[in-house]
């Protein structure tokens, strides 16, 4: 079971690819901006965003 202030990243077929660790508890997350590449993670007392590589939003 991963940390609860981590994210775990999944392939389209649903395998783990890796883990995001974030310094503090995320709340929700979305991918967005150009091409829908960039993860933007909410928490209680901040935005994290993050280039994601080959992201595609569904």
């Amino acid at each position: 079971m991963p940390a609860r202030s981590s994210v775990v990243v999944l392939s389209p077929e649903g395998k783990p690819l890796g883990m995001i660790r974030f310094p503090e508890h995320p709340s929700n997350c979305t991918l967005g901006g150009k091409e829908g590449r960039t993860l933007s993670m909410n928490a209680q007392t901040g935005v994290y965003p993050i280039g994601i590589e080959g992201a595609q939003s569904r």
